[in-house]
């Protein structure tokens, strides 16, 4: 993620928050993306820098040498296994260059990242900076693997406005494959999908991704996520009541048309000509009427 200094500004032709606590989305309708540019794997410290990522904006629990909370400086061990290309089987938090992206590398172990549960995660931070109330969130990211482990890992996002009660992004997350590649190369997945949510003005947005064992033996692939982006906005909700209703006057507007021939509902008018050109008008349809 860029960085500037402590006030946070906004680049309107990038769509990038910079700033070294939450990423402020302050422009509705528009993605706010989390970059890993400048990120090597060195660790995490307040305001990034020298190759890490700012702790302002992370919070980490799955990682054998412990947890990052938000602000946490870490700078050995599981939080700093450096920069990768792949094939690394040791646990933890690296930066994985894939395709030649720099992304947030996640290499799952024995003792990291594999779950049971939702305990283990990498969790980003958003905030809405729109000055009103919103009901809409869209979530998008690139999520990068290196299958070339016979275990397989899922890695489902969550999203949350108060750090504690979290909700399943709809149709989103994904499981890397388990058997692995003869040749192992890097691959892609693009995902991004939206949900109704209520988020007052100054509100938090976590956005949390849950690492979990899904299947196999053995070692586990490397992981990469890459350009996090949250936007906000606001749609009108419909009314259960009133989209059912809605939904059966169409059905039935559609039987009463199959049907009119025979009860001689909507009977069809026969157009006849006149002695003068045109079309007769009044009790007879006219050609633009027919």
């Amino acid at each position: 993620m860029k960085k500037t200094f402590s006030a946070c500004v906004m680049s309107l032709f990038m769509g990038i928050a910079l700033c070294d606590a939450a990423v402020i989305v302050n422009q509705a309708y528009q993605m706010f993306t989390i970059d890993f540019d400048d990120y090597d794997g060195s660790g995490f410290q307040p305001g990034g820098g020298a190759g890490m990522f700012d702790s302002n904006n992370i919070h980490i629990e799955g990682a054998s040498d412990g947890v990052l909370n938000f602000g946490d400086t870490k700078t050995t061990g599981d939080f700093a296994r450096g920069n990768s290309s792949g094939g690394e089987t040791t646990g933890g938090l690296w930066n994985f260059t894939a395709k030649g992206v720099s992304t947030f590398g996640v290499q799952p172990s024995g003792n990291d990242f594999n779950g049971p549960g939702t305990g283990d995660f990498v969790e980003f931070l958003f905030e809405n900076g729109l000055g009103r109330t919103v009901n809409s969130l869209t979530l998008q990211y690139d999520i990068f693997q290196h299958n070339d482990q016979d275990r397989s890992t899922s890695i489902i996002p969550y999203i949350s406005t108060d750090g504690s009660n979290y909700q399943q992004m709809p149709g989103m997350g994904m499981t890397t494959l388990e058997a692995a590649d003869a040749s192992p190369a890097w691959f892609v997945t693009f995902q991004n999908n939206n949900t109704f949510m209520e988020i007052n003005d100054g509100d938090s947005v976590y956005v949390r991704f849950v690492f979990a064992d899904a299947g196999g033996s053995g070692s586990r692939d490397e992981i990469g996520l890459a350009n996090v982006a949250l936007l906000l906005g606001s749609r009108s909700v419909p009314e259960p009541q009133t989209a059912a209703l809605a939904g059966l006057g169409i059905l039935g507007l559609r039987y009463l048309r199959r049907t009119r021939t025979r009860l001689n509902i909507f009977p069809r008018k026969r157009r006849t000509r006149s002695n003068n050109s045109g079309w007769k008008r009044g009790s007879k349809m006219s050609k633009s009427e027919y």
